[in-house]
């Protein structure tokens, strides 16, 4: 079982459990909370993590004796993750302006795949089928946008770049994360240093667009709370998974997450139309057993 067990299965599971506690937790706060309201939610969510994580680093991890070296990335590495953590906010926020959230949600996260099979087939470490299976999940979700249309097409058509530079953006968050991780830096480390340009981004975003006028302390608290419990530890538990599981894996099962805040807006009385609940389970479906079968490949490769 420990042999099963590798650290790219190891951490794809780490990444299923994060997917599956933030699709929860954006269904809760997308049915508890105004569309207003989300960018801070989100700026708690990111200041929560990085306060989380430092407290960790400053004052309970140098109480520990260990022998463990845990060193800061390289400027460059600092630097491309929080530009990509706040682009991927940025861009998907603008996407979400123009389409609806779930739709820009859904082309975000099916890139991903993609285009972490494109680059490992660059670098010679990928099979082709690994393509052709993420292609289809992308054509799935090309699928979900034309099943949605906004009001012109113009508008569309931004609407599909913001949500692919989005998911440009959040492939980088995977690839800088894995390379200040073989850097030397621990995962507390990086998320300590990952989220500040997030929520200074958010930060402003929510001073302009929130109506403060009409909330309270109260209602400020409850969103602070609620964007802890339902984003900031996640999120967290996702930095740690995919810095040891395979690109590809963790890709694939972020691809996921759409399906699974659909299935909770079900639950909690959301309508959704039966062209939408197909494609979603097609996606979910596709690149689910692609981990699966990815995981297996690796201990087969890595047995011989």
């Amino acid at each position: 079982m420990a042999k099963l067990l590798n650290k790219n299965v190891q951490g794809s599971l780490i990444v299923f459990i994060s997917v599956l506690w933030q699709g929860i937790g954006t269904a809760t706060i997308g049915i508890r909370l105004d569309a207003n309201l989300s960018s801070l939610s989100t700026f708690f969510a990111y200041f929560l993590a990085s306060f989380v994580s430092v407290i960790w680093l400053c004052f309970v991890k140098h109480k520990k004796k260990t022998t463990a070296k845990d060193r800061n990335p390289s400027v460059s590495t600092m630097v491309a993750m929080n530009l990509s953590t706040a682009g991927a906010f940025s861009l998907f926020y603008l996407a979400a302006t123009i389409l609806p959230p779930a739709t820009a949600s859904v082309l975000e996260t099916s890139l991903g795949p993609f285009l972490v099979a494109v680059l490992m087939m660059r670098k010679g470490d990928a099979r082709l089928k690994n393509v052709a299976i993420t292609s289809s999940v992308f054509i799935l979700a090309l699928i979900y946008f034309m099943l949605n249309p906004a009001n012109e097409l113009r508008e569309s058509l931004w609407g599909l770049i913001l949500s692919i530079m989005s998911g440009v953006s959040a492939v980088g968050v995977i690839y800088s994360s894995k390379s200040a991780f073989s850097q030397g830096s621990s995962v507390m480390r990086i998320s300590a240093i990952r989220y500040h340009l997030g929520w200074m981004v958010s930060g402003i975003v929510a001073l302009i667009i929130t109506p403060w006028e009409v909330i309270g302390f109260k209602v400020i608290t409850d969103i602070a709370v609620l964007s802890f419990l339902c984003v900031s530890i996640p999120i967290l538990l996702l930095q740690w998974g995919i810095t040891i599981a395979n690109a590809l894996s963790a890709a694939l099962t972020i691809a996921g997450l759409p399906a699974i805040v659909l299935g909770m807006q079900t639950v909690l009385g959301l309508h959704a139309s039966a062209s939408q609940v197909f494609v979603l389970l097609s996606i979910l479906l596709i690149t689910y057993i692609r981990v699966l079968f990815n995981s297996k490949e690796k201990n087969e490769d890595s047995s011989r």
